[in-house]
């Protein structure tokens, strides 16, 4: 019994050993893996937009990522992520421009104020 009870010990301090040792691993390569998408002008776009970032400093960060994504992307691809990210953010008068930049027939504030429920 006692000799049962050593060999299940010891089984479940190496199970425990490998499963603290893989949670860290993986831990690790999800830090790195989020290290390198943060380097992506995609990733800051989007994370930008779930975070509702209203300060100052994240719109000119966001305007510079969406400049970088247009020279990234061929068009409309960059255009239409300019327009969603612009709907998203309020900033209608800007939306507006880029609606129209695309050439789409309607870019009336009602259409944009359609196309941001669309998007929430």
């Amino acid at each position: 019994m006692r000799r049962k009870v050593k060999i299940a010990a010891l089984l479940l301090s190496h199970v425990g050993l490998f499963f603290i040792s893989a949670a860290a691993f993986a831990g690790h390569r999800t830090q790195a893996q989020m290290a390198a998408a943060e380097m992506d002008a995609s990733f800051r776009v989007g994370a930008a937009l779930t975070q509702w970032q209203t300060d100052e400093s994240a719109r000119v960060s966001l305007d510079e990522d969406l400049a970088l994504l247009s020279r990234v992307h061929p068009a409309p691809t960059a255009d239409v992520i300019r327009l969603a990210a612009l709907l998203q953010l309020d900033r209608l008068d800007e939306a507006h421009v880029a609606c129209v930049a695309l050439g789409w027939p309607r870019c009336d504030p009602a259409a944009l104020a359609d196309m941001r429920k669309v998007l929430r």
